[in-house]
């Protein structure tokens, strides 16, 4: 998820590169806006608990819950039978499974959701905020503004210096590596 969203403001910043700095700052001021605006208006228009994506998730888990065994071992733990794949120990408390997606994603597994069916509890209550778009609202209820005209900008007094780059000489050929690189370039393998 984070790599995506890094990638797609290196290609807005690649766009951009060979303008000046005010007009590549503006397109990305730009861009950022459209986000907000398409995605607090997506954000808005569900009238569902959680994000789309997490609902679809959510139901397939539930179609694949359908078919498992519930057994409470107590209050908190239950173990879920799957036919051909074993036995899965679920903690309401600590929101795990054994099959590590529960925690990993927090987002309920078919396991828990087969744990939650049983008990009556909503599922709803055991994802994680992240998902819900109440969240997703609040991340997009702020404005992103446009910059006043140029003309109107008030300059601190540094930033009338020229500033050159550092003097330094690239030496031809790759850069050498460093060894924590080598290191760690081992540690892979």
């Amino acid at each position: 998820m984070t790599s995506n969203i890094a990638e797609l403001i290196n290609a807005a910043l690649k766009a951009g590169r060979t303008l000046p700095i005010t007009t590549m700052m503006e397109g990305l001021r730009s861009l950022v806006q459209k986000w907000v605006w398409k995605n607090g208006n997506e954000a808005n228009g569900t009238f569902t608990q959680v994000t789309t994506d997490t609902e679809t998730v959510l139901r397939e888990n539930f179609i694949r819950a359908i078919k498992f065994k519930v057994f409470p071992l107590n209050t908190i733990l239950y173990q879920v039978v799957v036919e051909d794949k074993g036995n899965f120990l679920v903690n309401l408390m600590e929101k795990t499974c054994e099959c590590k997606r529960f925690q990993q994603d927090e987002i309920s597994c078919a396991h828990a959701i087969a744990v939650f069916a049983k008990t009556q509890l909503e599922t709803y209550d055991y994802v994680d905020d992240y998902y819900k778009t109440i969240t997703m609202k609040a991340t997009y209820e702020s404005t992103v503004h446009p910059l006043p005209n140029e003309s109107e900008w008030t300059l601190p007094e540094t930033l009338n210096k020229i500033v050159l780059p550092p003097k330094s000489r690239k030496l031809p050929g790759h850069p050498r590596r460093k060894e924590s690189d080598l290191e760690e370039n081992q540690k892979c393998r």
